[in-house]
């Protein structure tokens, strides 16, 4: 396996993945509801720190598939879509049913699901691009 990277390198990925991960969610976290429940408390939906807590679990779960042990370069791309695909579909269920079941304005809520979805897509995009790139010995 010439493309595999070793158990302590992939477990200090993990680890900054998961440091960076803790440090978007609070960080980013309190700098979009501070202004929203301070300046604009009709945008700020009861609901947000569950929007947070959400991504925070996915994300977790996609450090988890990291780790997993990869036979071949494929199943490890694989794996990756499929779990976005799994991301996407249970995302979509969410909103569904929060608009379905909910009393709540829905357009706060939906612009907040929506805008923390794309960060952290682009955020775990772009570590799996780091992630693959170190396994493959930097030439990505």
């Amino acid at each position: 396996m010439a493309n595999e990277i070793d158990t302590y390198t992939k477990r200090r990925l993990s680890q900054r993945y998961i440091l960076w991960l803790t440090a978007i969610t609070v960080a980013g976290g309190w700098a979009v509801a501070l202004p929203l429940y301070g300046w604009l408390p009709q945008y700020y939906t009861p609901l947000y720190p569950y929007i947070m807590l959400y991504f925070y679990v996915w994300a977790l779960g996609f450090a988890w598939m990291l780790n997993r042990p990869v036979r071949d370069g494929r199943l490890s791309t694989q794996g990756f879509m499929y779990f976005k695909v799994a991301k996407l579909v249970a995302s979509v269920g969410v909103v569904g049913a929060f608009i379905a079941l909910s009393d709540q304005p829905k357009h706060p809520f939906i612009l907040l699901f929506l805008f923390w979805y794309l960060v952290y897509l682009i955020f775990e995009t772009r570590f799996f691009w780091l992630y693959e790139k170190s396994r493959k010995g930097g030439k990505a």
